[in-house]
C-alpha cells in the first residue's frame, strides 16, 4: 500500500491545478489581512462610532474568511481526487499496477490516504493562517480564544473536505473523470443549499423546509460539518453562523451525533467503492 500513498501523494502535488490554488491562497490570505486592516484602521480613527454594529461587521468578516477558505479547500479536494481511480483507468495505468502484488483493496486505500496527507496539511495551514490573521488584528470575536477551541474547530475544519475526498474516491469507481467532478459539485452545492433551507425552515418555524434540510444534508453532509465548526470557533460570542445572526436567522447548531454520522457516511462511502472496484472488469 505504501508505494501507491507516495504515488498519489506525488500526483497531487504534480498536479498544475494544486499550484494555482496555492498560489491563489496566498492572494487569498494577502487580501483577507488587508481587508481586515483597514476595517480596524478605521475603528481606531474613529470612523465607525456603533461599536455594537463593528461588533456584528467584524464577526462577518471573520466568518467571511473560513467560508472562502472552506469552498477553497472543497473544490481543492474535488479538482485533485475526482479523477483518482478512474483517470488510471481510462489511461490503462491500473493495469500494471494492480499486476504487481497489490490487493484492489490497498489499491483503493493508498489513493485514498496519499490524499489524505496532502489535503489535510493544505486545510491545517491554511485554517491557521485565516485565525492567525484575525486574530493578529484583534477581531473581537475571536479574542481570547482557547487551544482547545481552536484544535476542535481545527479538526472539523480538516474533516469536511475528508468526507468530500471518501464520496470522490467513491464517484471515481463508478463514473468517468468528467462525470465524476460534475457528481461531486452538484452533491457539494445540493448541502449548500439544503443547510440554508433548514436555517430559515428552523427561524420561521416551517417543518416541512427544516425537513428537505435535514434530508439533503443526510446526503451531502459537508455543510453541516463547516456550520458545527464555525458554532465551535465563535462559541464565546453566541453566534452559530455570523452572517446569518446579522439578519436574525438563527439555525440550530449541528450535534456530535451529526459528527458520528459524517465518520460513518465516509467509512460507509469507502468500503462500498472497495467492494465495486474488487468487482470491476478493468
Amino acid at each position: 500500500m505504501m508505494p501507491v500513498i507516495k504515488i498519489s501523494f506525488r500526483e497531487a502535488i504534480n498536479k498544475k491545478v494544486f499550484l494555482l490554488i496555492g498560489i491563489f491562497t496566498v492572494i487569498y490570505l494577502a487580501g483577507y489581512a488587508l481587508f481586515i486592516y483597514f476595517i480596524m484602521k478605521d475603528l481606531d480613527g474613529g470612523r465607525i462610532d456603533n461599536y455594537s454594529g463593528f461588533l456584528a461587521g467584524a464577526s462577518f468578516i471573520s466568518f467571511v474568511g473560513y467560508y472562502f477558505s472552506s469552498m477553497l479547500l472543497a473544490f481543492l479536494t474535488i479538482m485533485l481526487s475526482a479523477g483518482a481511480v478512474s483517470h488510471d483507468m481510462e489511461s490503462g495505468i491500473i493495469q500494471s499496477t494492480i499486476s504487481k502484488p497489490l490487493s484492489r483493496r490497498s489499491y483503493i486505500l493508498g489513493k485514498y490516504l496519499g490524499l489524505v496527507l496532502i489535503i489535510s496539511a493544505y486545510s491545517i495551514i491554511l485554517f491557521l493562517s485565516v485565525t492567525l490573521i484575525s486574530v493578529m488584528f484583534k477581531i473581537p470575536s475571536l479574542s481570547g480564544l482557547k487551544w482547545d477551541i481552536i484544535l476542535k474547530s481545527l479538526l472539523l475544519f480538516v474533516l469536511e473536505p475528508l468526507a468530500i475526498l471518501s464520496l470522490s474516491i467513491f464517484g471515481s469507481v463508478f463514473f468517468k473523470t468528467l462525470s465524476n467532478g460534475i457528481f461531486l459539485i452538484s452533491v457539494y452545492i445540493t448541502g449548500l443549499a439544503g443547510g440554508m433551507i433548514e436555517q430559515i425552515g428552523g427561524t420561521i418555524g416551517n417543518d416541512t423546509l427544516v425537513l428537505c434540510g435535514i434530508a439533503s444534508s443526510m446526503i451531502s453532509p459537508f455543510d453541516t460539518v463547516y456550520r458545527k465548526m464555525i458554532a465551535t470557533l465563535f462559541s464565546n460570542i453566541g453566534i452559530a453562523n455570523p452572517m446569518f445572526g446579522i439578519y436574525g436567522i438563527q439555525g440550530a447548531v449541528p450535534s456530535m451525533w451529526m459528527m458520528a454520522y459524517v465518520i460513518f457516511y465516509s467509512t460507509l462511502l469507502l468500503y462500498l467503492a472497495v467492494r465495486k472496484f474488487r468487482k470491476k472488469d478493468l
